[in-house]
C-alpha cells in the first residue's frame, strides 16, 4: 500500500510541478506548491483505497482542488488565479492517474 502512496504522490508531483513552471510559478510559489500536493494527495488516495467509488473520487479531487487554490490564495505570493491554476494542474495529474490506470 505504500507503493501506491508514493507512486500517486510522485505522478502528481511530476505533473503538477511542470504545470505550475508553465503557468509562471516560481521560488517559493513552487514550493508552495508541492507542499500542498504532500498534505492533499494522500488523504485522496487513502480515502479512494477505503471507498473505491468513482463519485467519491471526483468528489475527493474537488475537495484538493479547493482546498490547494484556498492554500495558494492566501499562502502564494506571485501565483495567478489560484483556483483556476488548482484546477488545471489537479486536472491534468487526475488525466494522466486515469489513463495510466486504464480508465480511460
Amino acid at each position: 500500500m505504500l507503493n501506491q502512496f508514493v507512486l500517486c504522490l510522485a505522478l502528481t508531483l511530476a505533473v503538477e510541478l511542470p504545470v505550475a513552471l508553465l503557468w509562471g510559478v516560481r521560488g517559493r510559489d513552487l514550493l508552495l506548491c508541492a507542499l500542498a500536493n504532500v498534505l492533499t494527495n494522500p488523504p485522496v488516495v487513502l480515502l479512494h483505497l477505503i471507498f473505491p467509488d468513482p463519485r467519491l473520487l471526483l468528489l475527493l479531487e474537488c475537495a484538493a482542488v479547493g482546498s490547494e487554490g484556498l492554500v495558494y490564495l492566501l499562502c502564494a505570493r506571485d501565483l495567478r488565479a489560484p483556483f483556476l491554476f488548482s484546477l488545471c494542474a489537479n486536472g491534468c495529474s487526475f488525466g494522466l492517474g486515469l489513463v495510466i490506470g486504464g480508465i480511460l
